[in-house]
């Protein structure tokens, strides 16, 4: 019987189809009008935001200190041009701003929008939600509230361990969500938007984010050569404070010995000369090495070059309310399309299933 199964009848009614939608052509206007109402709600409960793009350029890495490297061999310091890796490159740059540390410095930072002033944190987590987030998040509040665990803290066991709480993960989640960023290799340039619901707090902590971003790189990179140059310091005021007790050892026994003649003067007078003439090479040695550690320290700095500063936007960047209320027109639409073409037929299977279900 299979086989006798024609093209005729696979043919899909074309007419009686078109035939059934139009009857229901007044249940269309009905959904249409459900769906865009529904929209109208949905779209002017979002409240509005506005972002804000700024883009740097980092400074490529390099050798850092280029033809410094030359003098530190001529002065007998080794091959101190070396460029060693670099766990921060340009490229993650990203990655380091959706970074917890990262976050949470930005978040303590205070800012002020002409009237207020707070952490960037507070003005994050104080930002107006849709209705429905209170709603859907009311049995979880009512819970937390009941167990008394809202902002509970890790008990201290005397070790030094980091401690968080719910508020503080919810601020990184959402500072998180404000920032979007990139890097584009080819270009070298870092793209940052700062998405929030204040225009001018929106600017502002994109200008702080840039600055720390900066203080963080910088005090990364410069931390190794900083030391150096820190550690060089203390050697040369040890060297010159040597330096000069051998000086003043060696010019206080010569005064005092003027008029003695013998070979135990000439020789102790030898021995104090030498000294201080070794102590002297030494000093000017670690003075020579301050020199090239100041130059690195320099070289290590970052540079930013911003192509596009913050400014505060004078457009909102969202919700697209229209777009919004005519896609959940669209949604209505297409949902009783699908209904006219397979409601009656899983309306029948049902059937089918409860009567089976009542006989066994």
């Amino acid at each position: 019987m299979a086989a006798e199964v024609t093209n005729r009848d696979l043919k899909v009614d074309w007419i009686g189809l078109a035939q059934r939608v139009w009857s229901q052509r007044k249940r269309w206007a009905v959904t249409l009008g459900i769906g865009l109402g529904v929209g109208v709600v949905v779209a002017f409960s979002l409240p509005a935001y506005y972002e804000v793009e700024l883009t740097v350029s980092p400074e490529a890495d390099k050798n850092p200190l280029g033809q410094l490297g030359g003098m530190a061999s001529v002065l007998g310091l080794g091959d101190m041009g070396t460029k060693e890796g670099d766990a921060i490159a340009a490229p993650l740059y990203p990655e380091v701003m959706a970074s917890h540390p990262f976050l949470k410095q930005w978040g303590d930072m205070e800012i002020t929008n002409g009237k207020d002033r707070k952490r960037i944190g507070d003005w994050v987590t104080e930002q107006a939600v849709p209705w429905w987030d209170y709603v859907l998040g009311a049995p979880g509040k009512l819970l937390s509230w009941v167990k008394g665990d809202e902002d509970a803290e890790p008990e201290d066991s005397g070790e030094p361990v980091p401690k968080a709480n719910k508020r503080e993960e919810r601020e990184i989640h959402l500072l998180q969500q404000c920032i979007t960023a990139e890097y584009d290799r080819k270009k070298n340039v870092l793209t940052a938007d700062v998405c929030m619901q204040d225009p001018v707090v929106a600017c502002i902590a994109a200008d702080s984010l840039l600055t720390l971003l900066k203080n963080y790189v910088t005090e990364y990179k410069t931390r190794k050569a900083r030391m150096d140059y820190d550690y060089t310091v203390k050697l040369v005021e040890e060297r010159r404070g040597e330096y000069y007790d051998k000086q003043r050892a060696y010019a206080v026994y010569a005064d005092q010995n003027q008029s003695m003649v013998g070979n135990a003067r000439s020789i102790q007078e030898q021995r104090l000369r030498h000294e201080t003439e070794l102590a002297f090479q030494v000093y000017s040695e670690v003075s020579n090495q301050l020199e090239v550690a100041r130059a690195k320290l320099q070289q290590a700095y970052p540079v930013f070059t911003v192509l596009e500063p913050p400014r505060i936007p004078i457009q909102k960047a969202g919700p697209r309310r229209m777009v919004c209320i005519v896609g959940f027109g669209l949604v209505g639409l297409f949902g009783h399309l699908v209904w006219i073409l397979f409601g009656p037929g899983i309306m029948g299977l049902l059937q089918l299933i409860l009567k089976n279900t009542h006989r066994e």
